[in-house]
């Protein structure tokens, strides 16, 4: 109504006729009464298409928005539980590897790099501390954004798609692992192809059935690593990347790598067993006993019976006074004269 008189206001003069009017043509016409009452309009129209859009997206719900955040707090706090009660027993097994000769010394040519990067196992404590913290959070972000996108009035129908479409996959694939096993058994006998022909024709249809159905296994793939490379973020004693993925070698005795905590873990394991090694322990008590007890301690002829004792019941140690009386310690001596 308020459009309808401000058009008949500039359309339609009062008490005169456009014929009999001394006013300009400019003014008989002007919009200037349509600005003001065309702009609350608009504005209105405006937020009336806001409101009305943000009532579609936000959750209709209460549970839309609770479930997620209670699945998202219990999956970061047994993630985060995991990861921490992990770190004990991987340092007792990584004790013992390198107690046991598991884990290469001096006979190792990177050796060198745990020996000058000790400083740098200061950036433990926190790298554990943060890490556990987002990891436990991005994992849990996931989970419950998956719950949240089946939830919300949005995505549900897209969700619900995506759920059928992977129980029909889950189906079918079954289904063909039924039909392979059986067919395998009557064509092939283990690496040979009993009937040849039928052999070819049951790999095509294999390939050709793999060809289309990989897509949605590549996406599996890729969320299944972004899972464990974002569990990896929290641990510090293993590698999420191979042995030599991410590895580039600069020099004989240099070498790069993406991920170096798994090194720094180490190298405290180091630093560690050798203050406490029990070598180290029995050595040092063994000092301070000749220190005290003199000539008393250690004499040849109980140096003899120790040889004796040492060759018939455990022989095995033999091999570490060849390593020493031979190339390896010197060998050992050249890498730490060139490091």
């Amino acid at each position: 109504e308020e459009l309808c008189l401000a058009f008949d206001r500039a359309f339609r003069p009062q008490q005169q006729t456009i014929s009999e009017t001394t006013l300009p043509y400019l003014e008989i016409f002007s919009t200037e009464a349509l600005r003001e009452p065309f702009a609350e309009i608009v504005g209105r129209a405006a937020t009336d298409n806001v409101v009305t859009q943000m009532n579609k997206v936000y959750p209709r719900e209460r549970y839309m928005l609770v479930a997620p955040l209670i699945l998202f707090t219990i999956v970061s706090f047994i993630i985060s539980i995991r990861i921490a009660s992990i770190y004990l027993p991987s340092l007792i097994t990584t004790v013992l590897k390198l107690r046991s000769g598991v884990i290469p010394t001096l006979k190792d040519d990177t050796h060198f790099q745990y020996k000058h990067g000790v400083h740098q196992v200061s950036l433990l404590s926190g790298s554990i501390f943060w890490g556990v913290i987002f990891a436990s959070m991005f994992v849990g972000a996931i989970v419950g954004g998956l719950l949240f996108l089946c939830l919300w009035q949005v995505s549900a129908h897209v969700m619900q798609r995506i759920i059928a479409v992977l129980i029909a996959i889950i189906i079918i694939s079954i289904g063909k692992w039924l039909f392979l096993v059986s067919c395998r058994n009557s064509v092939y006998d283990g690496f040979y192809r009993i009937r040849p022909f039928a052999g070819n024709i049951f790999a095509l249809v294999n390939e050709c059935w793999n060809f289309a159905i990989t897509i949605a296994l590549v996406w599996v793939r890729m969320l299944i690593f972004t899972i464990l490379g974002a569990t990896f973020v929290g641990r510090v004693d293993k590698s999420f990347l191979g042995e030599d993925v991410g590895r580039v070698k600069l020099g004989d005795n240099i070498h790069f790598r993406l991920d170096n905590y798994n090194v720094f873990f180490l190298t405290e394991v180091f630093a560690t067993e050798a203050h406490r090694h029990p070598y180290i322990e029995t050595l040092g008590a063994m000092y301070l006993m000749k220190l005290k007890h003199s000539q008393n301690f250690v004499t040849p002829a109980g140096s003899a019976w120790r040889l004796i004792l040492v060759t018939a019941l455990m022989p095995w140690l033999q091999k570490y006074r060849k390593l020493a009386q031979g190339e390896g310690f010197a060998d050992t001596n050249q890498n730490d004269q060139q490091s």
